[in-house]
């Protein structure tokens, strides 16, 4: 017969619950059964909010595998089950699965249909070589072994222009235009079950290499549902970037009570002339979206203009503080 390790205390509770120790598993030292063990052991553990998402969408708990300490079930566990469920549903009755909106997709489906309501938007293109962007990228990466990333460059770009800007920094009050002292910027971050935005308060005011690291940051956090209201509200501009999914050009919504938002898109190669020489250039699209309302197409093309300067003189990016 196999010993098995438990402490006295958990052989004790195992004996009056009628449980079988072989059954449960230790999270002590090199595998030993606790008394903590045998208390939680056939119990479901979940976040009070994975509770009450599946409770309103009447999802089974027992057949979640839960990605928390011991096995715990937090929301962002929900999702992949919903689609592994409905999945498993339609192969069984070949029939297809009704699912409501609820939850997190509930939220963004109402921002957005608010956005698309109140909100008469205009999206303007604009084209950007950054090839000397990414050369630059590179030597910083190489020479601080750092990892930013082009969006952070293209977030840092954002920031400066917003400072020059104020007219595009605003947000809606009631039929109050707030032109905001702060530059709070709004990082779209997708999950499985949706959309959230973190935002870098006082971007302006990050050097790159600090800008690139509160992005990751904040970023990490939101994929691991972690994220502070704080780190969530206050945002007066958003960019949302679809460019590693190879999208060249897209229509972001805006994220109320903001009045614009950024949409980076893929870089593609382009061969272009330069005294009389064929030379191969790295091209990005850019698309702003602005709320008519409060900023005219004029107003938004010339704040896209100095992101493009921005981003085409890179050193104007690391240089500025």
């Amino acid at each position: 017969m196999t010993k098995i390790a438990a402490t006295p205390l958990a052989k004790t509770l195992a004996y009056r619950k009628g449980i079988e120790l072989i059954e449960v598993k230790g999270s002590g030292k090199g595998g030993i059964i606790k008394a903590v063990d045998v208390e939680t052991h056939g119990k479901l553990r979940y976040t009070p909010l994975a509770g009450r998402i599946a409770r309103e969408l009447g999802i089974d708990m027992t057949k979640v595998k839960g990605s928390g300490y011991k096995g715990k079930i937090r929301k962002s566990d929900l999702p992949v089950f919903i689609s592994i469920e409905a999945d498993e549903i339609k192969k069984e009755t070949g029939r297809s699965v009704r699912k409501p909106i609820q939850g997190m997709r509930k939220v963004i489906a109402d921002r957005m249909k608010k956005s698309h309501l109140s909100a008469p938007p205009v999206t303007l293109n604009i084209k950007v070589d950054v090839t000397e962007l990414l050369n630059l990228r590179n030597q910083v990466n190489k020479t601080l072994e750092s990892s930013v990333s082009i969006n952070d460059l293209v977030m840092k770009a954002v920031a400066q222009s917003l400072r020059e800007y104020p007219n595009i920094n605003v947000t809606i009050d009631g039929d109050d235009i707030v032109f905001q002292d702060e530059v709070n910027l709004g990082m779209a971050v997708a999950l499985p079950d949706g959309l959230i935005v973190p935002v870098i308060k006082n971007a302006d005011r990050l050097g790159l290499i600090e800008l690139s690291a509160a992005a990751k940051k904040l970023g990490a956090k939101a994929k691991e549902d972690k994220l502070t209201i704080d780190e969530i509200t206050g945002g007066t501009f958003t960019v949302s970037n679809l460019g590693m999914m190879g999208i060249t050009s897209f229509t972001p919504i805006i994220n109320p009570p903001e009045s614009a938002i950024l949409g980076v898109c893929a870089v593609e190669e382009n061969l272009r002339l330069n005294n009389g020489k064929v030379e191969s250039r790295q091209i990005m699209g850019l698309s702003l979206t602005i709320d008519h309302r409060v900023i005219d197409g004029a107003q938004g093309a010339i704040f896209l203009g100095r992101i493009k300067k921005f981003m085409e003189n890179p050193m104007e990016i690391i240089l500025e503080r």
